[in-house]
């Protein structure tokens, strides 16, 4: 392998010793490998919201109209059974 002309810095001295590169990426590695049990798995809050408001704009007619038209009340949960 020949000496790299103009290299100074990290980049050039990991570019001459790829052993040493090579095993700060298997450090890498292995602390990403021992930290993947401490992330966080959820992706949703874990506790249920009690209600759920919802804004709709409609413009023409009147508010009976938006109500039948746009609005469906869902029963409960709760309600089921």
């Amino acid at each position: 392998m020949s000496k790299l002309i103009g290299r100074s810095g990290i980049i050039g001295w990991f570019a001459t010793n790829p052993v040493a590169a090579n095993l700060l990426m298997l450090v890498v590695i292995i602390l990403g490998l021992m930290s993947v049990g401490d992330l966080r798995k959820e992706a949703f809050p874990s506790s249920e919201p009690d209600s759920l408001t919802i804004s709709i704009s409609y413009d023409s007619g009147s508010a009976k109209l938006s109500e039948d038209c746009l609005l469906y009340t869902s029963p409960s949960p709760r309600d089921r059974g």
